[in-house]
């Protein structure tokens, strides 16, 4: 029954219009380090931000930053269960060692420099396993640590009397191998307000049925600024493009982050990364209204508080005119231009 109601969706999801397969990047991109699992985290007690800059792709990525005290300690416990014939022991620093593995990727890299090939590449040809992001596998080895110590700290409690020591040695040393890595409070960074001209309502009488609100610079994944205000608005009005994962240009092509670039999307993207207004060009009006009709606008808004909003208002005016300052946002109204 489940599969005659899921039928349809499913087939829409993997061979619909507009289906695509793989990912923006090569997951062959994106791996781990092996000096990494030794390393600490930048985030916590001891680390370092320029050793795991060196060492991870982003710090999205420090997913093997273990730490070599908790390593070390990881290792002989690993062992003294082993002999202690532990089944789930046994089981636990065997699927460890091998999500570990697994997750140096393509080639085994050693402070950044490339050595052997990786044990990845035995099943990368895989069906799905094609698609794998070796160094998310490092995020498997972690449970599997969680377990080492706590099946550790079991058996030091229940230590022979003659070996009473170990009641205390255990947890003493599994306090002073997670120390380091203690989490430090999490960064944050300021964002900027939704605007009042969204949050009070004030774009309804420009976004009628069926048209846009068109953010300047259009939305992408360096500019959320769309999504978070028409999240603000309970989604009671649609934008053009986005932060997703999308098909590309083409039928065969990669998919992208985002919908496909058109000419006002990349020049917008310009003038706000370079604070220096576009210089229009003959034919550069015919472009931008027709991306504007494509996307079905009804009006463009620019956030006052925006970073470059001058160039971005100076690079929009050229097309449309002098903005009209609504409440705490500049706009233009463009209900007027016929839509496709």
């Amino acid at each position: 029954m489940s599969g005659l109601i899921l039928a349809v969706p499913l087939y829409k999801q993997f061979l619909g219009g507009q289906h695509y397969r793989g990912l923006p990047f090569s997951p062959s991109l994106i791996f781990v380090d092996l000096v990494s699992y030794p390393a600490f985290p930048s985030n916590s007690l001891v680390g370092n931000v320029g050793t795991a800059q060196r060492l991870a792709h982003t710090t999205a990525e420090e997913t093997s930053f273990l730490g070599w005290p908790l390593i070390l300690l990881i290792v002989a416990l690993a062992s003294w269960l082993w002999l202690r014939k532990l089944v789930l022991a046994r089981t636990a620093a065997v699927t460890g060692l091998i999500f570990a593995l697994l997750s140096l990727g393509y080639t085994v890299m050693v402070n950044g420099r490339a050595t052997v090939p990786g044990p990845f590449r035995l099943i990368s040809h895989l069906p799905l396993f094609d698609l794998v992001v070796a160094a998310r596998l490092a995020l498997v080895v972690i449970p599997f640590v969680g377990i080492l110590l706590a099946m550790g700290y079991d058996q030091a409690l229940q230590a022979r009397p003659g070996r009473p020591w170990l009641r205390y040695l255990v947890p003493a040393a599994v306090v002073l191998a997670t120390l380091p890595i203690v989490p430090l409070p999490v960064p944050t960074t300021t964002v900027s307000p939704v605007p009042h001209f969204i949050t009070a309502g004030g774009w309804r009488p420009y976004v009628p049925a069926g048209r846009t609100l068109v953010t300047v610079p259009t939305t992408s994944s360096f500019a959320l600024d769309g999504m978070r205000w028409a999240a603000a608005a309970k989604l009671d009005f649609a934008i053009p493009r986005g932060y997703f994962l999308g098909p590309g240009e083409f039928k065969n092509s990669a998919p992208l982050y985002g919908a496909v670039p058109t000419w006002t999307s990349i020049v917008l993207d310009q003038v706000a990364m370079s604070g220096q207004p576009h210089a229009a060009q003959p034919g550069d009006d015919a472009l931008f209204k027709a991306d504007l009709r494509m996307w079905r606008a009804g009006v463009l808004v620019l956030d006052t508080g925006t970073q470059h909003a001058d160039a971005l208002r100076a690079t929009v005016e050229q097309f449309l005119g002098p903005a009209q300052r609504v409440d705490d946002v500049w706009l233009w109204d463009v209900r007027a231009l016929p839509v496709r």
